[in-house]
C-alpha cells in the first residue's frame, strides 16, 4: 500500500476492490477536500498525518462527515481513507455534529465547505 501522506482518494479507491465505487463521488470529495484545505490553511499532508492541532482534527472531521453525509461513504472506508479506526470516525462525525448544532457561525461553515 502506498504512503496515505500523498493518497487521494480516487488512488484509495482504485487500489481498494471492497469500496463502493459511486459515480464521481471520488472527484467531488477531492473538491470538499481542496476546500477545507484553503479553508483551514493545511496541506493534504498536514491533513492525513496523525497530528492533533486542532486545524488538522476540525478539517479531517468536516471532510469524514462531507464523506459519510453526503457521499455516504461506509465508517470504514471513510477510517482506510484517513487511515484510523471505524469508531473513531463514528466519534469525528458526532463531534461535529455536535459542534454545528451549538455554534450557528459554525454550522454555516460547515454547510459552505461540504456543498
Amino acid at each position: 500500500m502506498r504512503n496515505k501522506n500523498i493518497y487521494s482518494m480516487v488512488d484509495y479507491l482504485n487500489d481498494n476492490p471492497k469500496a463502493k465505487k459511486r459515480t464521481n463521488s471520488e472527484e467531488l470529495v477531492e473538491k470538499v477536500v481542496k476546500r477545507v484545505l484553503v479553508n483551514y490553511g493545511i496541506t493534504k499532508d498536514e491533513l492525513l498525518s496523525k497530528k492533533q492541532n486542532r486545524e488538522f482534527v476540525i478539517s479531517r472531521q468536516i471532510i469524514m462527515v462531507a464523506m459519510r453525509e453526503k457521499f455516504g461513504y461506509t465508517f470504514r472506508e471513510i477510517g482506510e481513507y484517513f487511515n484510523r479506526d471505524h469508531s473513531t470516525v463514528i466519534y469525528s462525525i458526532n463531534n461535529i455534529k455536535g459542534m454545528a448544532q451549538v455554534n450557528k457561525k459554525f454550522n454555516q461553515e460547515l454547510e459552505e465547505l461540504i456543498k
